[in-house]
């Protein structure tokens, strides 16, 4: 008992001691800091610059909407990896028929090859009177079919100003059909807008053949059922898009829609020359439009050849 007091005095001693050593040596080194502070002036802590805000990636063709319509006579560029928007039609009768994603191959090649996102889809009516749409259950099946995460705007009847000047529409059926597929479209969360002729004929004017205004305002689709405003406007003579172009833009400014240009491009027999537009083309684009493609084709042999030239391609996606 006696040895295990004596134990426990030796071990308070100790701690003791630890303690004063501990005391002694801090007040120490507070002494020598103290004394080395009073001989040289205070040194101000390092300025630490603050990182730079990294740059923004640089937008992919995906992420401007920038495309064109697949040919299956003419191959795209291969250097082309991507692109954002897909130009796409159904023919006149065709919904008569079940229709699905799955069953176009252009759909799904832009989709599934090319990253593509965004898909301009228009419809003509299916050959019957009274209705655009005979069978709208085919429009809706259509609809519900395609990807999840594509972005799909319709239109009525693309083009329809010069089948209104012709005669073989009038503005009351077009009327209807827009009025039809938009109830149709929206009802699957989908887009609707018109798409017109870029050069129409007004004879009041001069030149009567123009991009003029007042020729889409009498041929308006409902604007109230629209999510965007559409042309289709060419350069066959490689005109300048800017000024040739910017009525487009400046009408639908005027609505309060975004703009998509339907089909645009300018001859490929002069390659030189086509490229040098693209180049221009799709300056404007950036700037006026939501989304732009390129008439990637050739309607038939008597009409202008359209289709992009490799040169062209290089231009109209940066490459």
């Amino acid at each position: 008992m006696g040895n295990y007091e004596d134990l426990k005095a030796a071990l308070k001693t100790a701690d003791t001691d630890r303690d004063a050593i501990r005391k002694a040596s801090l007040a120490k080194a507070n002494a020598a800091a103290d004394a080395m502070n009073a001989g040289s002036p205070t040194t101000p802590p390092p300025v630490v610059e603050p990182e730079p805000e990294p740059e923004p990636p640089t937008p992919t063709p995906t992420d401007r909407k920038i495309g064109q319509s697949i040919s299956t006579k003419f191959a795209i560029n291969a250097a082309v990896k991507s692109f954002g928007t897909l130009r796409y039609f159904f023919q006149p009768g065709e919904m008569r028929s079940a229709q699905t994603w799955s069953g176009h191959k252009q759909l799904v090649d832009a989709y599934t090859k090319y990253g593509c996102r965004s898909f301009s889809i228009s419809f003509k009516p299916d050959g019957s009177s009274g209705n655009a749409f005979t069978a709208p259950n085919n429009i809706t099946n259509f609809l519900k079919s395609c990807p999840a995460d594509a972005e799909i705007l319709t239109t009525y009847y693309h083009e329809h100003d010069g089948n209104i000047k012709d005669g073989s529409l009038s503005i009351s059926a077009y009327t209807q059909g827009c009025n039809q597929l938009a109830d149709l479209a929206h009802a699957q969360g989908k887009k609707f807008g018109p798409i017109h002729n870029g050069m129409v004929y007004d004879s009041s004017k001069k030149p009567a053949w123009g991009l003029y205004d007042s020729i889409w305002k009498k041929n308006e689709a409902p604007l109230a059922k629209c999510d965007f405003w559409g042309a289709d406007c060419y350069s066959p003579n490689y005109e300048e898009p800017s000024p040739r172009m910017d009525a487009l833009a400046t009408y639908a400014k005027s609505i309060n829609k975004p703009l998509l240009i339907g089909e645009l491009s300018s001859p490929y027999p002069d390659q030189a020359k086509q490229a040098a537009w693209a180049a221009k083309a799709r300056t404007w684009a950036d700037k006026n439009a939501t989304w732009a493609h390129w008439w990637h084709s050739q309607v038939s042999a008597d009409l202008p050849d359209y289709h992009m030239s490799d040169a062209a391609a290089k231009q109209w996606y940066r490459l």
